[in-house]
């Protein structure tokens, strides 16, 4: 929400982002995705991409594919250079497979460096007992099995607490 508030400010105009189930996109083409969905359906004016973004069926398009589709439908389409920063992530690129790998290694500090934030898990939990909570479900990547410092926010209050 913060990412979005800041983009409104830079564009001059409302910011919404939309969730689509990956089911409903999988199979289109990326004339498809960017008419169909991006256009039509979303009713977009700009979008951004990173500079390796794929997108379509078998990832069939790619950042300037997406550029010229845009185009065609009005959608001004912005492609943002990829991060790096050798000093302090090891001379890679910034990717969400990266960071990926790290959440699933459990490597929150690089997670962190990566994203010039902490990570963020979005989780729907069930009280077990004092001392422990269940995931439910999740709505996105959490790191591997490990004890962790979190800041939890609930719609009540926000606290600190350990998560193992």
């Amino acid at each position: 929400e913060r990412v979005l508030r800041m983009w409104a400010e830079d564009v001059g105009v409302p910011v919404r982002e939309r969730s689509l189930p990956f089911s409903a996109v999988r199979a289109l083409s990326p004339e498809a995705f960017v008419r169909d969905i991006l256009a039509d359906k979303l009713g977009a004016s700009a979008a951004v991409c990173g500079a390796n973004y794929r997108f379509g069926h078998r990832a069939a398009g790619d950042a300037d594919t997406l550029v010229t589709l845009g185009t065609e439908r009005g959608v001004d389409v912005a492609v943002e250079d990829l991060v790096e920063d050798d000093a302090v992530v090891d001379a890679d690129v910034v990717s969400s497979s990266r960071v990926r790998s790290c959440l699933d290694e459990g490597d929150v500090e690089l997670v962190h460096k990566l994203l010039a934030r902490p990570h963020r898990g979005v989780v729907h939990v069930q009280h077990v007992d004092n001392a422990r909570w269940r995931v439910c479900k999740r709505a996105n990547i959490l790191p591997a099995d490990g004890a962790y410092r979190v800041r939890v926010a609930t719609a009540h209050d926000e606290e600190q607490v350990a998560h193992h």
